[in-house]
């Protein structure tokens, strides 16, 4: 049975970013990858108007109400014929409410749908600057299993990816939870194998036992 969120739930901004801190992934969880280098290029004017166009798409109601949101690094895998990279984001609101209404948009179809055009506008920008090109994004709605929380959502990310006639899949999965007054997210892609789904569990639930047994 799924716990629901705590009404009387009230954090302060350092302790929200206690939280937040506490719970995102860390280095040691992900024996084999490194921190991923830092982007050279200053976000676009272009970028960040997708961004904004997406929260709002999506009607982020926590985001805009937030107490605190920090994301963890992001944590890279590389060969010479493969990508791997994870990460995660905790998100607090100000009030449970809004924490519930922030888990409803996420799992709603208008998100999905919102996703899917996102994306699609994204993978091309990004597979234009590589000299290649994107093929239809695919968004696949699934409901991961978190026992304790206030419910969870997933969405799996598929597209090919073309160069120089040569196809290669690509897979982005996001999994993400409510607690209490908190949204927590995990991001996974793998390029052209996706990220096994035994590590993406095990890290999911990395997240969820830190969330239950942080003292909120």
């Amino acid at each position: 049975m799924q716990a629901s969120i705590v009404a009387n739930t009230s954090l302060t901004k350092a302790q929200a970013r206690a939280f937040a801190r506490g719970v995102n992934l860390r280095a040691q969880d992900v024996p084999g990858f490194k921190v991923s280098p830092p982007e050279h290029e200053p976000e676009s004017s272009a970028e960040k108007q997708q961004g904004h166009a997406f929260l709002g798409c999506v009607g982020s109601v926590a985001f805009k109400h937030a107490l605190f949101e920090a994301g963890s690094k992001e944590f890279e895998r590389q060969t010479s014929s493969s990508t791997e990279s994870v990460g995660s984001d905790v998100e607090v609101a100000t009030t449970p409410a809004l924490a519930a209404e922030e888990l409803t948009a996420a799992r709603s179809e208008h998100a999905r749908a919102c996703l899917s055009r996102f994306l699609q506008q994204l993978f091309g920008t990004q597979g234009h600057k590589e000299g290649g090109t994107v093929g239809p994004v695919s968004v696949e709605v699934f409901t991961p299993a978190a026992p304790g929380t206030a419910g969870t959502f997933g969405w799996r990310i598929s597209t090919t990816f073309s160069l120089h006639g040569i196809h290669v899949p690509v897979r982005f999965d996001i999994l993400g939870f409510g607690y209490r007054t908190a949204l927590v997210v995990l991001f996974d892609f793998g390029f052209p194998e996706p990220v096994t789904s035994s590590q993406e569990q095990s890290l999911f639930s990395l997240l969820i036992s830190r969330a239950q047994s942080f003292p909120m």
